[in-house]
């Protein structure tokens, strides 16, 4: 564990053609989706960039390469962000835990150029902190076409966070339900409308 700096990267770029419209747009506790998660990361970073969409008000990169994929994003955002280590999130996670970040923060090593939770046997790529040491790597894979992100982790020194860890942080695993669909959204708004901002 380092005392560092962190950048902190929303990825906004996705088309959400499932859910048909811009989802960090979205209403929760009378606050956009977005304004939610500035919020609550703010604490983290006086470097929170959105990325892939441009947002008033919102400090803001364009995505790197013209390709809908979330390794571009990660790319992308790293190119953009001001320190060393950048915490990668993306934007249709309203349920976020303030205090899963902190905890992945804290197991930022100058040994490990990753660190990335493990959800259901699979990586959660899009709630992880990338190192700049990993921005040559992650580039050859866009360009060769190779866009899984779990690839990369296998080639470079990554500190995975086993779900047993991150259930004593947040037992119900809220901070992973992403917004894909309306039946999404309507299931977040009728079954959590009363957790307030910063009780996440």
């Amino acid at each position: 564990m380092m005392n560092t700096s962190i950048s902190i990267a929303i990825l906004a770029g996705g088309e959400s053609k499932r859910f048909g419209k811009d989802k960090l747009s979205l209403l929760f506790g009378g606050k956009t989706f977005l304004e939610n998660l500035v919020g609550k990361l703010k604490e983290f970073s006086d470097d929170i960039i959105i990325i892939g969409r441009e947002y008033p008000g919102f400090p803001y990169c364009k995505d790197a390469y013209d390709i809908r994929a979330s390794i571009v994003g990660i790319y992308t955002a790293l190119e953009c962000a001001k320190y060393d280590y950048v915490f990668v999130v993306a934007g249709d996670l309203p349920l976020l835990s303030k205090e899963l970040v902190g905890f992945l923060i804290e197991n930022i090593s100058c040994e490990y150029d990753i660190v990335v939770p493990v959800v259901n046997g699979y990586y959660e790529p899009l709630v992880a902190i990338y190192s700049k040491r990993t921005r040559k790597l992650i580039k050859e894979r866009i360009i060769s076409g190779n866009f899984k992100v779990s690839d990369v982790f296998k080639e470079v020194k990554t500190f995975v966070v086993k779900e047993a860890q991150i259930r004593k942080i947040d037992k119900e695993m809220l901070s992973f339900f992403n917004i894909n669909t309306a039946d999404d959204y309507k299931y977040l708004i009728e079954n959590f409308k009363k957790i307030k901002n910063s009780e996440r």
